[in-house]
């Protein structure tokens, strides 16, 4: 039994499956984040209108700074799925360019061989240019499918509720129609019938 042994590569298409499954696993948690954090964002508004209606005024600027804390999660979590999302786009379209230059290298190759005015300097020159474009075509490519297998989409959410204050008109927004919406419903409807 040999003390190293040797580790099977793993073909192109191989490499292809698992990246992808990579990007659609990363996406679908992406996704889940956000809805859970979507549910946590209405229980803390709940909690901040629980806590102003209490006149609670401690645990209701704890509750907002925790709502503010969920927005910027919320918030940061869709840019990082739009910025996947956005990269294997631009993937696709690398991929796509390279095909293309494949393409016209075909029939660059078909008009070269008819031979009559081309000499062989210039289509070895085309040719060389040709090469260099898919070559820089593929090397963009691989960069992005790089970037996407390296993506590391986690961070530290910081308890600090002023780093948020972009969210406080929303949040007060939010609490002026939840409000409204408790007295529609408590409010008895006379012209029901």
């Amino acid at each position: 039994m040999p003390i190293f042994s040797k580790k099977n590569k793993k073909s192109p298409e191989e490499i292809k499956k698992e990246r992808e499954a990579k990007i659609a696993s990363t996406s679908n948690s992406l996704r889940l984040q956000i809805v859970t954090l979507e549910k946590k964002k209405e229980v803390l508004l709940g909690k901040v209108m629980e806590a102003k209606n209490k006149g609670l005024k401690e645990q209701e600027l704890q509750a907002r700074n925790l709502l503010k804390q969920t927005m910027a999660a919320i918030k940061r979590e869709n840019g990082m799925l739009m910025t996947l999302e956005l990269a294997v786009q631009s993937r696709d379209l690398a991929q796509l360019n390279a095909n293309f230059l494949e393409s016209i290298g075909s029939l660059s190759d078909d008009i070269l061989s008819s031979g009559k005015v081309t000499s062989e300097a210039n289509a070895k020159r085309i040719g060389n240019k040709f090469l260099r474009a898919v070559y820089e075509s593929n090397q963009q490519k691989e960069r992005i499918d790089d970037m996407l297998a390296i993506g590391d989409y986690s961070s530290v959410i910081s308890s600090d509720g002023d780093q948020y204050a972009e969210f406080d008109d929303e949040i007060d927004s939010m609490l002026e129609n939840a409000q409204d919406t408790q007295v529609g419903y408590n409010t008895p409807n006379r012209n029901r019938y």
